[in-house]
């Protein structure tokens, strides 16, 4: 749980709903889709819910969160700060380690089902047989992690293809990228 500013992200058990005391001002910002029993009884506790997708809106409404209660404000990206600028590309391959003839295609996402990296896996182990140039890396946590990870090993792509956990700056790693993919369903 992360409280301040009158927010809370949910993405957290009725465990930690005693950390959060009052709720009487404070909005709930919903950043899963999956809405537990104990998330159900957490989230009756707060006067507005925002949904971070559609996905997260139905399903939120399907929980029992009346839709008057609920508004839906899509993830957005700073364009000025992710706009790939010529004078950081060689420093942010340097950092995430592409050589200057690489092809460095990137993917940002929770590493959960919905994201489909497994697909973006597939068509990587496919492009990289005919361009031994080619890399993929992938920034993001989530429950997915081990069977991305196998996944790597059974298409013999470990080689050329990283998973590298939850990263701080992005834009960083915007800049560093050839080609960004989004494979979300």
């Amino acid at each position: 749980v992360t409280s301040g500013h009158g927010i809370v992200f949910i993405g957290i058990e009725a465990a930690d709903a005693a950390r959060i005391g009052s709720v009487d001002e404070t909005i709930a910002v919903v950043v899963v889709a999956v809405v537990t029993d104990e998330r159900r009884l957490l989230l009756g506790r707060f006067p507005r819910v925002i949904a971070v997708s559609s996905e997260i809106r139905d399903s939120l409404i399907l929980a029992g969160v009346q839709p008057r209660r609920i508004e839906t404000v899509l993830n957005g990206i700073d364009d000025k700060k992710c706009r790939r600028s010529p004078d950081r590309v060689v420093s942010a391959r340097q950092r995430w380690g592409a050589c200057s003839d690489s092809i460095l295609i990137g993917a940002v996402g929770r590493l959960e089902p919905q994201k489909r990296f497994d697909v973006l896996l597939d068509a990587f182990a496919i492009a990289s047989a005919t361009d031994s140039r080619l890399r993929l890396v992938i920034a993001g946590e989530g429950s997915e992690r081990k069977r991305l990870q196998s996944l790597l090993g059974r298409l013999g792509i470990a080689d050329r293809c990283c998973l590298l956990g939850h990263c701080t700056d992005i834009a960083s790693l915007y800049h560093a990228l050839d080609l960004f993919v989004q494979s979300s369903d």
